[in-house]
């Protein structure tokens, strides 16, 4: 009878320890799994907000741009005309001739919204210029230095060795291009990436495959584009439809649009 008991203790003291340790065992992966989801909302807290800075310096540098091309524009158009006037002219004359130029110089008002490396950059602002009714406008802006890093695969004395590896990179669904320098070397690469995360995701899948690579940080010109929308022959005009899309998240600056 005691030893029954006794064994009946023993079971009853064993369910309650692994009941602990289960409980415990829950209690810390829910611990685990909340810090991780504090950790990438910060991680996507802090990606917005460099992303944010990164789209208003650009936009500051590009209307900056604008208004030292305008103001150069006008100051030519004034010089060309005052010196086709002849000697001795009123100045009153001199002020209602200047301004023929000017207006013949640009072709009304559109709205600028700034200047972007990636495509991708634009692609809610563009879905909001449709939603107004505009057609939003990418043409090509000036080549810009951006930092960047880029996957080095490979360096070879034989282009043929390094074709090789290229179609591996293929066969890997992998981004490739080669680049010969200045010694007659071919380097192959597997992409440049402005996410140095993107680049190092991109290294641990090659790594899969059996493609060992380096990461090399490199100043490189990239191209961008400019993002307009609309035609206005007032400057009121394109203000008020800035307005407008302002209500909607996007800030727009006017400018001339010059023929």
């Amino acid at each position: 009878m005691a030893e029954r008991t006794a064994a009946i203790k023993a079971a009853v003291e064993k369910a309650a320890v692994e009941k602990a340790a289960v409980e415990k065992a829950a209690v810390e992966k829910a611990v685990a799994e909340k810090a991780a989801a504090e950790k990438a909302a910060a991680e996507k807290a802090s990606a917005e907000k460099a992303s944010a800075e990164k789209a208003a310096a650009e936009k500051a540098s590009a209307e900056q741009a604008a208004a030292e091309q305008a103001a150069a524009e006008k100051a030519a158009a004034e010089k060309a005309t005052a010196s086709a006037l002849p000697a001795g002219s009123a100045s009153s004359e001199l002020q209602t001739t200047s301004s023929a130029p000017a207006a013949s110089a640009t072709d009304g008002y559109t709205l600028d919204f700034g200047t972007f490396v990636l495509k991708s950059e634009m692609a809610g602002i563009k879905k909001k210029i449709k939603n107004a009714g505009m057609k939003p406008v990418v043409e090509p802006g000036p080549k810009r230095k951006e930092q960047m890093s880029r996957i080095h695969v490979g360096e070879y004395t034989e282009q043929k060795a390094a074709e090789k590896m290229l179609q591996k990179l293929r066969q890997a669904k992998a981004e490739h291009f080669m680049l010969q320098d200045k010694t007659g070397k071919f380097n192959v690469y597997a992409g440049s990436y402005f996410d140095k995360v993107g680049a190092v995701d991109e290294q641990l899948r090659l790594a899969g495959f059996g493609i060992t690579t380096e990461l090399r940080p490199m100043s490189v010109q990239v191209p961008t584009f400019n993002l307009t929308a609309g035609s206005f022959k007032s400057e009121e005009a394109a203000a008020r439809k800035g307005a407008e899309l302002e209500k909607a998240g996007v800030k727009p600056t006017v400018v001339q649009r010059h023929k």
